[in-house]
């Protein structure tokens, strides 16, 4: 059987020396090549939404990446003083891809702004900024500078796909984020959860989906354990392209 392709957006940078240039994080790459699959990278232009259908066509299996803030007008909210940087264009074109992906059966998975945006495809909404809404007691938004080093725990539901994945014991995980789930969307439960109730892990089985708010493809090289959530990605990949071709 030929390597899964597993498709990931990556979006022009407007800012200082990188104006005008793709950019991505290579960590992504890197997660998904060592689990056993092919990354292949979707530039998001004006006309991507257009594209998408073309785009889906030739990947067995979808990655929605970390990133800004999803524009609030997705689940009809105004924005809070916090939410600064968005991009709808990544927005509606992400939102189409996963439609495709769910329509075709295609494996999901999201990490961090991925799983938000999963969330709000699907009919969730978000708490906009956790220090000043929720007043959590726990840091979701460690230094950027230290991207492999763990914060906070996670509590794995019993009898989850996250549980059967990363263990079913509390465990720790990075954490770069202001925003998070609010309403899970219809048809998704919840897979892991932080000490202070915030969803760190949403899955659907009826969709094909899994997603986290952290980001494992920082952890994976450091700490083994995450590489299980590539390699899951993958595999469903794998059983999607013996099931089709």
């Amino acid at each position: 059987m030929r390597k899964p392709v597993i498709g990931m957006c990556f979006t022009a940078n407007k800012k200082g020396d990188l104006a005008s240039r793709f950019v991505f994080n290579s960590s992504y790459v890197n997660a998904i090549y060592e689990a056993g699959g092919v990354p292949m990278l979707i530039p998001v232009t004006g006309d991507s939404v257009e594209l998408a259908k073309d785009y889906m066509a030739v990947m067995d299996g979808l990655l929605v990446p970390g990133g800004v803030d999803c524009s609030t007008r997705l689940f009809g909210q105004e924005p809070h003083p916090t939410v600064k940087h968005t991009n709808v264009e990544l927005d509606n074109f992400e939102i189409e891809l996963v439609r495709l992906a769910k329509e075709a059966g295609k494996p999901i998975l999201g990490i961090c702004r991925g799983l938000q945006l999963i969330n709000i495809a699907f009919g969730g909404t978000l708490t906009q900024d956790i220090p000043s809404q929720l007043k959590s007691p726990i840091c979701h938004g460690q230094d950027m500078l230290r991207r492999d080093e763990l914060t906070h725990s996670v509590d794995p539901v019993e009898g989850s796909k996250y549980a059967a994945l990363l263990g079913a014991e509390k465990h720790y995980v990075n954490s770069f984020h202001h925003q998070c789930i609010d309403r899970v969307a219809d048809g998704f439960k919840v897979g892991a959860k932080a000490p202070d109730g915030i969803v760190e892990s949403i899955e659907s089985e009826g969709f094909n989906t899994f997603a986290v708010q952290y980001h494992p493809e920082e952890l994976f090289a450091r700490y083994s354990e995450f590489r299980a959530i590539f390699k899951d990605e993958v595999e469903r990949a794998k059983k999607y392209i013996a099931e089709h071709e």
